[in-house]
């Protein structure tokens, strides 16, 4: 039988299959937030394909992180009935559940989320969500942090009630702990600005908060160990962020890179077919250096073949990444995910990427871009994460093709 379906565990939740299902926006909430049946019948799909773990896709923890319109709520008491709806459902098809918890933080506007946008700075911040328009957000006070760690907590407890199995902390991609963590975007000379260690605060309060708020409870930290763009987050202090994650509990960590401001354009955090193979694996490989961390640790990149994308996850344990777990972002018609094979140490499937191309991101190859794909709207990233010991491909159809 194929390693993929053998069972995996993520801290204390035990995994029936190694096949992970990662965050994806779907736009079937409501104008409010609610799940619909529209809602539960796509992820029902997806748990009867025989996924093992279903994350469902962002969801912001207080009503001014919500950064698109019909975003899944949770940020308040009215969500949980359908939110219980949604994990039963989940869970009924044999599938455990996880939920990421996201904050829009200064990119988004008042028409989309209700309240003014808040950020580390009031710098523009230019925000695209059916219509363009660039906002300057309000500058957090240290009470106001202080209100949205408490309102990440007060979510991850509500997912628990909710029934999810694990929740992830959104630090990626642009989003306000990303913003927390780019010098461009924060220009704080308190605390929580300045050195790597102030920028890295806010977030890892986050972490540590969510923990104590869900004992027992497995909490995965997603977060980009590259901005791609002169004032974002360099490599050398995304790789220490993420040790960082792991000391502070983090049980996973979800490796990605990129952000909104990312150039030559913001489509690396969703690589899109003109880049080459596996950009992404020279960060994930990177850290597999770092050894001094009991927690488990998952890392993400992103490969491509022609006509499709791959998409690959792990999990490690014992504080090295050793990983054995598969995320992937599509599946047929049906629901039932699209795998390719096996790719196990030594073995080569696809052309590995070398370290200076990876690290450059492959400028030349976006440039070479469509028009049409620099004008597609955002969305979440198509997932990757390898491991020594083992890397599974799972094929997607590039929906953008």
């Amino acid at each position: 039988m194929s390693i993929l379906l053998t069972p995996s565990r993520i801290g204390s939740v035990e995994i029936k299959n190694r096949i992970v299902m990662p965050s994806m926006t779907t736009r079937t909430a409501d104008a409010e937030g609610m799940v619909t049946d529209a809602s539960l019948a796509y992820y029902a799909a997806r748990a009867r394909g025989g996924t093992g773990l279903i994350t469902v896709e962002m969801a912001a923890p207080e009503r001014a992180g919500r950064h698109r319109r019909r975003e899944l709520g949770i940020y308040d008491d009215r969500f949980l009935p359908g939110l219980t709806r949604l994990v039963d459902e989940i869970h009924r098809h044999g599938a455990k559940a996880s939920i990421q918890l996201g904050h829009g933080g200064g990119h988004t506007r008042l028409d989309i989320c209700g309240e003014t946008p808040i950020a580390p700075s009031a710098i523009p911040h230019p925000v695209y969500e059916v219509t363009f328009e660039t906002i300057v957000p309000q500058e957090m006070s240290r009470a106001r942090i202080a209100e949205t760690v408490a309102a990440f907590a007060a979510a991850a407890a509500r997912a628990q009630r909710a029934g999810f199995d694990c929740v992830e902390i959104h630090a990626a991609h642009g989003y306000l702990i990303s913003q927390f963590h780019a010098p461009f975007e924060n220009r704080r000379s308190d605390q929580y600005g300045g050195s790597l260690e102030n920028r890295a605060r806010f977030g890892l309060e986050v972490l540590r908060a969510v923990k104590a708020a869900v004992p027992g409870m497995p909490v995965i930290y997603r977060l980009s160990v590259e901005d791609y763009f002169a004032g974002g987050l360099t490599w050398a202090e995304g790789r220490q962020i993420a040790i960082w994650a792991a000391e502070a509990g983090a049980d996973a960590l979800h490796i990605s890179a990129g952000h909104y401001r990312s150039l030559p354009t913001a489509h690396v955090m969703i690589p899109p077919m003109a880049m080459p193979d596996a950009p992404f694996l020279d960060c994930a490989y990177k850290l597999q250096e770092y050894d001094g961390s009991p927690r488990r640790k998952r890392s993400e990149g992103k490969a491509t073949w022609p006509g499709r994308k791959q998409v690959f996850r792990r999990y490690g344990g014992d504080g090295r990444i050793t990983g054995d777990t598969l995320a992937l972002a599509s599946e047929t018609e049906d629901g039932t995910p699209l795998l390719m094979p096996i790719m196990r140490a030594g073995e080569a499937v696809a052309p590995r990427v070398p370290a200076a191309q990876a690290r450059t991101h492959a400028a030349a190859d976006l440039a070479r871009l469509p028009d049409r794909l620099r004008s597609l709207d955002d969305a979440d990233p198509f997932q990757v994460d390898v491991a020594p010991s083992l890397v599974a491909l799972a094929a997607t159809i590039d929906a953008r093709a």
